[in-house]
């Protein structure tokens, strides 16, 4: 049992290395009246599990530095006292052997990225029924037990939050946000034009699993903000990384350059 009294917010721990992706699941769970523990990378996340009480709920990435997660699961269905606390996978990894991994760890669930933030409000109804504030109208799905993915992919698909969930334009520069993040977009997009400089110097020394991993990350965090076109160029220019092939790299970094600078945002 994990003692979340009426006294105290129930704990959330995230883990994962993207900082976007991080910023956006800690205001929503936060405004959802949750306090949230954030590990950046895998040896983090085990520091934290051997040091702090059982959370009401754990959301794990796969693909972190120095531990992946499939790891830091085992590790907390071996660690007495988090052996029952659920554990929702939120990652791109999609191969069918790591899925066979993971819920023969008893894993709770298993989210594809992009997935949609308001997915996580769910879970948070589903494990503490009784959390007042953000309480969403419909009623997430039932935990399986770790026998197979209930939610692979958007998650249940509720009204009640749209945050980072972008309305489609005519303009394919404009891109609608919910003014709940307009805090967290500046930072967003200096960290993609950060990322594109990144993956331009790992090119030039032909470093493709440095431009694979760092467009792996643009295409999960950009897809969960809404920017769906930043995502798509994104996952091409991972693709490419993942075959060697330079010059489709080489022609995909400057469109994406330029369309960063072109992106104009409006707070609905």
């Amino acid at each position: 049992m994990h003692d979340q009294s009426p006294n105290h917010k129930p704990t959330l721990l995230h883990v994962e290395d993207e900082e976007d992706t991080a910023n956006l699941v800690r205001l929503i769970m936060e405004a959802n009246g949750c306090q949230v523990m954030h590990a950046a990378d895998g040896r983090e996340a085990q520091h934290l599990i051997s040091s702090m009480p059982p959370p009401m709920l754990v959301l794990l990435d796969i693909q972190l530095p120095h531990v992946n997660g499939v790891k830091v699961l085992d590790m907390i269905r071996t660690t007495p006292g988090w052996d029952d606390v659920p554990v929702v996978m939120l990652t791109a990894v999609a191969d069918e052997h790591t899925v066979r991994e993971v819920f023969s760890l008893n894993v709770t669930d298993y989210v594809l990225k992009p997935f949609k933030p308001e997915a996580l409000v769910a879970y948070l109804e589903q494990f503490q029924p009784t959390l007042s504030q953000g309480q969403a109208s419909g009623s997430p799905s039932p935990r399986n037990g770790g026998s197979g993915p209930i939610c692979v992919g958007n998650g249940p698909q509720m009204d009640m939050i749209q945050a980072a969930h972008h309305a489609a334009d005519q303009d394919k520069n404009l891109v609608h946000v919910e003014t709940s993040l307009k805090d967290l977009i500046p930072r967003f997009m200096n960290n993609r034009k950060k990322e594109v400089t990144a993956m331009q110097k790992a090119l030039a020394s032909e470093d493709f699993e440095t431009v694979r991993t760092i467009s792996h990350g643009m295409k999960g965090a950009a897809g969960i903000y809404g920017f769906n076109l930043i995502s798509e160029m994104a996952a091409v220019i991972e693709e490419a990384a993942k075959m060697n092939n330079a010059s489709i790299i080489q022609r995909e970094l400057p469109l994406l350059n330029s369309y960063l600078d072109q992106i104009k945002v409006v707070y609905d």
